[in-house]
């Protein structure tokens, strides 16, 4: 190989196309699947993940402008800068909450895992709201959830969820949730 990641069979990067490449392809940051008609006359594109939330399940909001810096060579926002406001507005909600992410005596949150599924492309200088959620939860943590859409016209932009555990950094290990934290987000869930 000359050092370039290869689709597998069947993968291919954001463009339709009729037919799945018989051609090495590049491994893109998003992979999208074809999932093909049993007659093949017809191939469409299905993001890899689905995800989806109870619209109760949200008890934060707040908004963020796309600015200028967060908008890619394509014009619209990019994903690194979609991750980074995500991440704002998970700080901003657990400060809502007066949860410090650093912890209590030592034992604070980690995120585990990010998905994230992308609606619709977002624009500078568009206002986005930002819903965010928590639930799934287990004896170690759960996921912070987010549904993010266009402040003017509630188009959906994303949706995404951080799996977090709760980490003791002087034992540096995985730890309980606190039952504070149980008790203040996982009563009704």
């Amino acid at each position: 190989m000359d050092g370039q990641s290869r689709a597998p069979q069947g993968w291919v990067h954001g463009r339709v196309l009729k037919k799945a490449p018989t051609s090495s392809a590049l491994v893109p940051w998003k992979l999208y699947h074809i999932a093909a008609s049993q007659s093949s006359k017809v191939s469409y594109f299905v993001a890899r993940i689905e995800l989806s939330f109870p619209d109760d399940v949200y008890c934060f909001e707040t908004r963020m402008a796309v600015r200028i810096t967060d908008v890619n060579g394509a014009n619209h926002l990019g994903n690194d800068a979609l991750i980074s406001m995500l991440s704002e507005a998970r700080a901003q909600f657990l400060v809502r909450f007066g949860v410090e992410e650093a912890g209590y005596n030592g034992v604070g949150m980690i995120v585990t895992d990010l998905a994230t599924m992308y609606q619709s492309e977002s624009f500078f200088p568009e206002m986005l709201r930002f819903e965010v959620g928590v639930m799934d939860f287990n004896k170690y943590g759960g996921d912070f959830v987010f549904r993010v859409t266009k402040e003017d016209s509630g188009q959906p932009v994303a949706l995404a969820k951080y799996g977090f555990v709760f980490f003791d950094y002087q034992e540096r290990k995985v730890t309980r949730m606190p039952e504070w934290f149980r008790e203040q987000f996982a009563a009704d869930r």
